[in-house]
């Protein structure tokens, strides 16, 4: 994303620093920076909003209004056979947590709780869960990982949809 500002006076060459602090921690750190053209603007591109991030730009010892920045979970749905799927879970260690799988009820037009599944392999950016079901041929899937799961650190996310 692109980060934009000025500063007054108007002057070229000043320092300004971007700031993050990111859920969990209580203190902000230098995580991009940028040089005022002539005028007082500046601009840099940020790219590390991994989870839940506030942003301030800092010149001198001014500090511009926080910037929160809302990321989603990562969650993806994967058949690994006939009957066997696998949901992962990306961001923070998940382990122990829940994803709601959910099919498409066509005559409804809406999404319909199909099982819940606990997330019990951890890897190093996440968590993997597995599950079984036997669906009727065309019925679409996906996986859910709700607010309460992900925590004060993620927004729900959405996996893609897979079509048994």
């Amino acid at each position: 994303m692109t980060l934009f500002g000025s500063i007054e006076p108007g002057r070229a060459g000043e320092d300004i620093k971007i700031q993050a602090k990111d859920c969990g921690l209580d203190d902000f750190r230098v995580v991009s920076g940028a040089i005022t053209k002539e005028g007082g603007e500046w601009s840099t591109f940020y790219f590390g909003a991994h989870i839940n991030t506030v942003l301030r730009a800092v010149w001198r010892d001014a500090a511009s209004e926080e910037l929160a920045i809302r990321r989603r979970a990562t969650i993806v749905i994967r058949k690994r056979s006939a009957k066997l799927y696998e949901v992962a879970v990306y961001g923070r260690p998940f382990w122990r947590k829940r994803a709601l799988i959910q099919r498409f009820e066509r005559r409804l037009g809406t999404w319909q709780p199909l099982k819940t599944v606990v997330l019990t392999d951890s890897e190093r950016y996440g968590a993997l869960g597995m599950f079984t079901v036997a669906l009727p041929k065309g019925t679409r899937i996906r996986a859910v990982f709700p607010r309460s799961e992900a925590g004060p650190c993620y927004l729900t996310g959405t996996s893609n949809t897979l079509t048994a």
